[in-house]
């Protein structure tokens, strides 16, 4: 099995991965440069495949890795996804009088946030990145209180009225509570010891 992937491959080095597409061919994809090249053929059974290959498509995958480890890219794209959203239902929905500010609240905490903090838990942030996400948030909860930065309403007298917590204390929470899953995993679990 594992000669036959040699025999595709050729002299792929392992930082390299494949990917089997629908039509019976195969990419390699170098993480370095993005490019892809045809292999051709696998002769494998569909099973041995799924053990040999890696899946890393970057619109299939949840949270994607940088080349050297870092998520910079996935905090930005998370930010990007959020700002997105707010926008799409920004006047058909935030802005609109007729819908109470605890329905809004409910959208913040059970749409907008997850959005935003999807795959949290292994974040490392930074003072810019805490800030992007800090000012993402507050733009969507100034909305749902109807209040502008002209009116000097300051960030915590908003967030007390609103009864919400900052998305960072979110995150550092759903860290907390990961940290927690690890502790109590078993040590031979394959993501206790990565």
């Amino acid at each position: 099995m594992i000669s036959s992937v040699t025999q595709c491959t050729g002299s792929v080095s392992r930082k390299h991965f494949l990917f089997p597409q629908h039509n019976n061919k195969t990419f390699i994809l170098n993480p370095t440069t993005r490019k892809q090249q045809v292999v051709g053929l696998l002769p494998l059974s569909s099973l041995e495949a799924m053990f040999l290959v890696e899946p890393v498509s970057p619109g299939e995958v949840g949270v994607e890795l940088e080349h050297n480890g870092g998520q910079e890219s996935e905090i930005n794209k998370r930010i990007g996804k959020a700002i997105n959203l707010y926008y799409a239902i920004n006047n058909k929905f935030i802005k609109k009088k007729e819908i109470t500010k605890k329905t809004k609240l409910n959208v913040f905490k059970t749409v907008f946030r997850p959005i935003l903090t999807f795959g949290c838990e292994s974040w490392v942030l930074n003072k810019a990145q805490e800030s992007k996400i800090g000012a993402i948030e507050m733009k969507f909860l100034r909305d749902i209180k109807r209040v502008t930065r002209m009116d000097r309403i300051r960030n915590t007298v908003i967030r007390e009225e609103l009864e919400i917590e900052t998305t960072i204390e979110y995150i550092k929470k759903r860290q907390l509570s990961w940290w927690g899953h690890l502790q109590r995993l078993n040590n031979k679990r394959q993501v206790k010891k990565v």
